[in-house]
């Protein structure tokens, strides 16, 4: 159980990477966006706005195969809570059957005891009668 939560917890921790990253692409592509507008305005050359354009194209690029990862992370974190989720009832259904089986063992011992008590104090009413 401890290693199927272990390793839900490094998918989910990659995930996390990957939304912070997806972020930071974004907030470049938003930079180079106000960069461009800034350039068409002042009147840059056409090579600057078509370089800035071919890294926008590129930014948005990165965080479309980011995104597509994330979905494949988050496909991977359904399966690994399915298995989590098994290997935790399989935990407590054997947990339960231990419990179980040590109260019968205790009930058990309990019984044995008391059986020798009885054959005790049979055993000294028996000696008590015979004197």
């Amino acid at each position: 159980m401890h290693a199927e939560e272990n390793a839900l917890a490094a998918l989910f921790g990659q995930r996390t990477h990957l939304l912070s990253l997806v972020v930071r692409v974004q907030m470049q592509c938003d930079e180079l966006s106000r960069r461009m507008y800034e350039s068409e305005v002042g009147g840059a050359p056409a090579a600057q706005l078509q370089f800035v354009e071919s890294q926008r194209i590129a930014l948005r690029r990165a965080a479309a195969e980011i995104q597509s990862t994330i979905e494949d992370l988050n496909r991977a974190i359904s399966l690994q809570q399915e298995k989590y989720m098994s290997a935790r009832r399989e935990s407590e259904k054997l947990e339960r059957l231990r419990a179980t089986e040590l109260a019968a063992w205790h009930k058990q011992l309990e019984r044995r005891d008391q059986a020798a008590v009885d054959e005790l104090f049979l055993m000294r009413l028996g000696a008590r009668s015979k004197r």
